[in-house]
């Protein structure tokens, strides 16, 4: 089973973040996407937007999610594509993503940090609940014929 996870808590800053997870033990430099931004200049380009948007320094500068793979699942895969994809569906407007595939765990796993600044300088809302997000992404995983993200389904 895969899990989606939204992670709210994390104490490292920006810079420490994106660090973590480019981390050349962690992830190699094919397994780095950026969605509306260059992933080499990340850090530059998120602060760039806190810079031109000053209301926004009140606001933690990123949110971190984490989508893990089923262990069973074919290492034949395209797993950037997969990920850039589901990537995109974490996003509902010009928000700026890096991601970064983790290959060397039992699980692969992609960590996303997505801008809590849009480009246009709006405020990053989650517009959509998290069984929203899974049922978004569990369409994506089936077209790869990967294992879906487990949620409660309400029986009627």
């Amino acid at each position: 089973m895969a899990i989606l996870k939204f992670v709210n808590n994390s104490q490292r800053n920006l810079n420490d973040m994106i660090a973590y997870i480019t981390d050349p033990k962690k992830a190699c430099p094919d397994s780095i996407f950026g969605i509306g931004v260059n992933p080499a200049y990340a850090i530059e380009e998120f602060k760039f937007i806190r810079q031109i948007w000053p209301h926004s320094y009140n606001m933690k500068p990123y949110q971190q999610v984490i989508l893990s793979l089923d262990s069973l699942v074919d290492k034949n895969l395209q797993f950037k594509k997969l990920f850039l994809t589901a990537g995109q569906c974490l996003i509902h407007d010009d928000r700026q993503v890096i991601g970064a595939i983790h290959y060397n765990t039992a699980n692969i796993h992609c960590h996303y940090i997505i801008n809590n600044i849009g480009i246009n300088g709006s405020c990053y809302k989650q517009q959509q609940s998290v069984i929203s997000f899974k049922r978004r992404i569990n369409e994506i995983l089936n077209c790869y014929l990967v294992n879906e993200i487990y949620y409660y389904k309400k029986i009627a």
